[in-house]
């Protein structure tokens, strides 16, 4: 298990580092970037092996704790795709920061990764990041794409693929609850 917790650090950091790179680069990281971004940065680190421990700890099975780290996993990825939809569309009085933060840090989210794939987006995206664009201007160009709620369903999609695998058919029906809760916690919530 020790093993895996500098994986997860190593991974986790890997993914901090893609996050910076793809915030300097020219263009925003590709949806399939993105998402594999996500997963080292967020779900390989906090989704990923504290459940496993967890588990063993509670007397899993390695199998088991594999499982509830793959179901974990790809949870962790939709927590971290509804992090960027709260980080462009949220209610800055519950999430604590600015619609805007994201999007002139020129971090590569999953919604602008979306929507670069539409040339006009792509070059009002170079515009921006010269100084051309205002930030509230992406920001209404993403929401009249439907970025919100093409990402929220990516997320739901997530859920149902972590709840619905043969790695969480595997787990006990009281772990099986919990990551169904924890399913549903992370497509409510609002910050």
């Amino acid at each position: 298990m020790e093993q895996a917790f500098f994986q997860a650090i190593e991974q986790a950091g890997a993914g901090e580092l893609e996050d910076l790179l793809y915030s300097l680069g020219s263009a925003p990281a590709t949806t399939s970037q993105v998402l594999r971004m996500e997963q080292l940065k967020t779900a390989s680190y906090s989704f990923q092996p504290p459940p496993q421990a967890g588990a063993l700890l509670a007397g899993a099975s390695m199998g088991q704790a594999e499982n509830i780290g793959t179901v974990g996993c790809q949870l962790g990825v939709a927590y971290q795709v509804i992090d960027d939809v709260l980080g462009t569309f949220g209610d800055p009085s519950r999430t604590g920061k600015s619609v805007e933060s994201d999007l002139r840090e020129f971090k590569s989210t999953i919604l602008l990764a979306l929507a670069a794939e539409q040339p006009e987006f792509a070059q009002m995206l170079k515009e921006f990041r010269s100084g051309k664009v205002p930030a509230g201007q992406i920001r209404d160009e993403l929401a009249s794409q439907g970025t919100e709620q093409f990402a929220r369903q990516l997320a739901e999609a997530l859920c149902s693929r972590a709840t619905g695998s043969a790695a969480f058919r595997d787990l006990p029906e009281g772990a099986q609850q919990l990551l169904r809760t924890c399913g549903h916690l992370i497509l409510e919530r609002s910050r």
